[in-house]
């Protein structure tokens, strides 16, 4: 899932990137992917689909190489077609296989991720952590679970430096960025930072309180429903209470 718009919110119009000529044109999404990525050397993109980011990346020499990787055989087929129709066998290699599995290290240092839930971004690198690849800076996009992703990135010792709502047509994306950090401790539990993101990447707007108000959605019901239990599971009602009012003071914050 992503999150919609809010209604006083007008839609984005399909502006893509790079503009002419590209063999493979991307939405505001994933050109909002490709700028965090930045000017690299190589990249890997996990989950890669259609290869529409290593494509854009390494024909507009934001990339000089990429490697494609997907878990399923008939999406690759199609992404091992359109590298050879955009002409770029060399310089962009495709992999069959789960997550990070499908690296070797040094291979790369930047990886991104795209349209995956977030419990299935942080299993990735969970599988992947005793491997010693190398892959020091990573750019997520979730479609959902970013709350326990943001959790999970800090017990592994990433940090997130940079946080982004980019909206495409009439919904909106998360973008996150982060880099490993330094020794093999996680990083310390910080609430509002694993609800909300590090500080100073969300500014007040509607995109921030769309979100909110989605993440709202889901957590109220479920408080209200494990308030009626006669055995409610240990601390969870706690913890799902102070998340909401954290997230209600916030949103009063931003209104």
């Amino acid at each position: 899932m992503c999150w919609k718009l809010p209604k006083n919110h007008p839609p984005v119009a399909a502006t893509l990137w790079p503009q002419q000529g590209s063999p493979a044109r991307l939405s505001p999404r994933l050109a909002a992917v490709a700028d965090r990525i930045g000017q690299v050397p190589v990249f890997a993109d996990i989950g890669t689909d259609h290869a529409s980011l290593p494509i854009a990346m390494v024909w507009s020499g934001r990339a000089q190489r990429a490697l494609a990787c997907d878990l399923r055989a008939q999406p690759l087929a199609l992404a091992k077609r359109q590298i050879i129709s955009a002409g770029l066998t060399g310089k962009i290699e495709a992999r069959l296989g789960s997550g990070l599995s499908v690296l070797e290290p040094g291979d790369v240092t930047v990886a991104s991720a795209c349209g995956m839930g977030g419990a299935t971004m942080a299993d990735m690198l969970e599988a992947a952590s005793s491997r010693g690849l190398g892959v020091e800076r990573l750019v997520l996009q979730p479609n959902k679970g970013v709350i326990r992703l943001r959790q999970r990135l800090a017990q592994m010792g990433w940090r997130v430096t940079h946080e982004a709502f980019v909206a495409d047509g009439r919904h909106f994306y998360l973008i996150l960025e982060a880099v490993r950090g330094e020794g093999e401790q996680g990083i310390r539990p910080n609430m509002r930072r694993d609800l909300l993101g590090p500080e100073g990447f969300h500014y007040p707007g509607p995109l921030l309180d769309a979100w909110i108000e989605a993440q709202l959605g889901w957590m109220e019901p479920r408080f209200e429903g494990l308030s009626k239990r006669p055995s409610p599971p240990d601390g969870e009602l706690e913890v799902l209470g102070r998340q909401i009012a954290c997230l209600r003071q916030a949103l009063s914050t931003a209104g």
